[in-house]
Formats: C-alpha cells, sequence, structure tokens
C-alpha cells in the first residue's frame, strides 16, 4: 500500500524515476508522469528501457556529474539546471533532473516544472532586473550624497563665520537698541539657513538609512509643550518684525504631562518648519495660533495661520519634496517634506485643511508614549475647540 502511495505521489508531482541499469540505459520505474506519453522521442511506459541521452538530449553532460554522486556513494545528491524540450503537441516544458543513490541503486528523477515554473522564472528575472535597477540607484544617490555634503560644508563655513560676527556685534557697547535687534534678526537668519542645511542632510539620511532612534518610553519621550515653548521664544523676534502675533492654546489647559513619541530635536525641527511656514504667509496684524489638544490614544497639534489659504492645485502635492505655492515663494521646499518623512516614521499622521474662520490649519497627531505599540486606529481630527484658556497670546 505505501509503494502504491508513493507512486501515486510522485506521478502527481510530475516526477519521472529512472533507475539505472548501466552507462545511460535506465528503466522506467513505476508508472510516469502524464507528461511522459507525449515526449518527441516517443512516450514512455512503466518497465521501460530507455537511454536517458536520446530522450533527453541536455541529460548527456549531466549525466557526468551524476556517476560522481553515484560513484560516491554517500548519501549526496545532484541538481541540473532547468531546460526545455519541445513536446510532441508541440508545446515547451521545463524539466530540471536529480540524481542520487537510494538503497543501492542509482536514481535519476525528472521533473516536469510546468507552467509554474514559466511564472517563476519571469519573477526571478524581474526581481534580478529590478535588484540591479536597486544597486544603480543607491549608487548615483550615494554620489549625490557626497556632492551635497561637500556643498553643505562649504556654505555652512561662510555662514558660520557670519553667525560669529553677529554674536561679536551684540556683545560691543554702544549699540543702539535698533541696532541690536537687526543683529537678533541677523543671527536669527543664520540660524534658520543653518537648521534648513541641517534638514537637507537629514533627508537624504532618512532615505538611506533607517532614521534616528526615537523614544516609546514615558521617561524618555519628548515633551511636546517644551518643545513648542523652545521654538516660539526663536521666532519671537520674527514675529514681531513682521507685526504678527501667536498664542498658545491648550485642550484641557489644566494638562500637566504633553509627551508623545519621538526625538526632541527633530520634534522641535517639525514645529518649527509648521510655525514658521505659518508666519510666511501670515498677514501683517493676524494671528498664528498653536494649538495642543489632548486625544485618548495621542496628542494633536495645529497650527493655525490667518493667510489667503492652500492653493488647490498645490494641496495634494503640499509635502512633497521641493514643492512651492506660487503665492509665497523664498524657500526650497523641504520644511514639508520633513515634517511628512519624520511624523511617518514615527507612525503618526499629518496633514492639512483649511481653517473655518479663514486661513490653513496645519496638523500632526503622534501617539502618546503608552499606547505606541501596537499602533492603535486613530479616529477622525478632533473639532478645533473654541477660544479657552490657555497661555498668554505672545508669551510662549
Amino acid at each position: 500500500m505505501n509503494q502504491e502511495l508513493c507512486q501515486v505521489l510522485v506521478q502527481s508531482e510530475g516526477i519521472l524515476v529512472l533507475v539505472r541499469l548501466e552507462g545511460n540505459r535506465f528503466r522506467v520505474a513505476g508508472h510516469p508522469p502524464g507528461w511522459a506519453a507525449v515526449l518527441a522521442h516517443g512516450g514512455l511506459h512503466a518497465d521501460q528501457e530507455v537511454d536517458a541521452a536520446e530522450v533527453f538530449v541536455f541529460l548527456e553532460l549531466f549525466l557526468r556529474e551524476a556517476a560522481i554522486v553515484w560513484e560516491a556513494n554517500d548519501g549526496s545528491s545532484v541538481t541540473s539546471e532547468p531546460w526545455t524540450e519541445t513536446l510532441a503537441t508541440r508545446e515547451e516544458l521545463a524539466f530540471t533532473a536529480t540524481a542520487r543513490k537510494i538503497g543501492g541503486k542509482e536514481i535519476l528523477l525528472v521533473r516536469g516544472l510546468g507552467v509554474d515554473f514559466d511564472e517563476r522564472y519571469k519573477v526571478l528575472r524581474k526581481a534580478r532586473e529590478l535588484a540591479l535597477s536597486h544597486e544603480k540607484l543607491l549608487k548615483e544617490t550615494s554620489e549625490k550624497e557626497t556632492l551635497l555634503h561637500c556643498l553643505v560644508h562649504d556654505i555652512a563655513g561662510p555662514l558660520t563665520t557670519v553667525a560669529n560676527c553677529f554674536q561679536l556685534l551684540e556683545a560691543e557697547q554702544g549699540l543702539s537698541e535698533a541696532g541690536r535687534g537687526l543683529v537678533r534678526l541677523g543671527r536669527s537668519a543664520t540660524h534658520r539657513q543653518h537648521t534648513m542645511l541641517r534638514e537637507m542632510l537629514d533627508l537624504f539620511a532618512a532615505e538611506l538609512s533607517t532614521l534616528d532612534q526615537f523614544s516609546v518610553d514615558v521617561a524618555t519621550a519628548p515633551e511636546v509643550l517644551d518643545c513648542a515653548h523652545v521654538v516660539l521664544r526663536s521666532l519671537r523676534h520674527s514675529f514681531d518684525m513682521k507685526g504678527v502675533s501667536f498664542q498658545l492654546l491648550l485642550s484641557p489647559p489644566a494638562l500637566s504631562v504633553w509627551k508623545v513619541v519621538g526625538q526632541r530635536e527633530k520634534l522641535e525641527r517639525i514645529l518649527y518648519n509648521l510655525l514658521d511656514n505659518a508666519l510666511r504667509h501670515a498677514p501683517p496684524g493676524t494671528t498664528v495660533t498653536l494649538r495642543l489638544e489632548e486625544e485618548e490614544r495621542a496628542i494633536r497639534v495645529s497650527v493655525v495661520d490667518q493667510g489667503p489659504g492652500v492653493e488647490a492645485e498645490m494641496s495634494n502635492r503640499l509635502f512633497g519634496r521641493f514643492q512651492q505655492g506660487e503665492r509665497t515663494k523664498g524657500k526650497v521646499g523641504l520644511g514639508l517634506f520633513f515634517c511628512r518623512t519624520m511624523i511617518k516614521h514615527w507612525s503618526g499622521e499629518i496633514g492639512h485643511e483649511p481653517d473655518p474662520r479663514g486661513g490653513t490649519c496645519f496638523w500632526f497627531r503622534l501617539s502618546k508614549p503608552d499606547f505606541a505599540s501596537p499602533r492603535e486606529e486613530t479616529r477622525g481630527d478632533a473639532a478645533v475647540p473654541g477660544e479657552g484658556p490657555g497661555d498668554t497670546p505672545g508669551n510662549p
């Protein structure tokens, strides 16, 4: 019963079992599979003696390798490369052959690979082509990254000199308050340029590596409220120069812990990019609002300006690389792309929407450390709360 079962199994798998007699002469063991009946050299049947090299021309060379395995008699086996044969039906079928010694008998197993082999072969060939393309792309990207580092290095040197000059000027005695304000403005501008250069390097590094490690632990996770205070202080002079005010609103106002998944320096950069973007689009005399809202499993951060809003043609590609609107240009177009890259890496969400009171609301949502793993399915956007208690406008 076991022998019959094995024969049926081998036949159903499309395997022809040949037992070696001498030289290239073999005997067909058991019932051959269906394809053996339509071979170009004639059909095969059970117990038939055949010259394997005549039935399958490819095997003439492979049998020399097989003979080494049979003589070794150490339980090893050898499998041929795939080859194709044209059947009597004029169809082509792929085969492989495996030689091994079983129970003192020299066995040759010829397997018909069928249609699945063609599909696998196409997939493997496509995968090989993609691997070569990927390797080429990595090489080109590496060369561009090297060039970028060189350019940034060349630009950063003079920029550092300018920043140091501003620092020395600010320490000068007898400088008027207006002059000191201009010096601070110059220092702020050089700081922004340094930030932009670091941003460009980080973006390339983010796409070529696994990005910086970030914290999901409550003890080390960044405090988004602290980051907001730092960024608002650094932008205070820029807001004053343009005549735009800002306010920081908390919901709920009594919440003492505003920790989120992420990395503090990158989180500050995200807040800086969003607030700087809002400032550039906000008309003088208007207010930019930074709102922090607690949700059940996350913190939602919103930056709302009272500017002209996002152009319709820019809406779907706003977070892309090197994207700038027609109304307000002057940046390289990497700030929002950096925000999206980092927020997505931290398994968060980011987007924008028109504000009901005019202008645009840019928002992102990051999980609280307690709920960082596994990531829970987030709800829809929370409604923008009304003007409630919060920090005093203009005092971060």
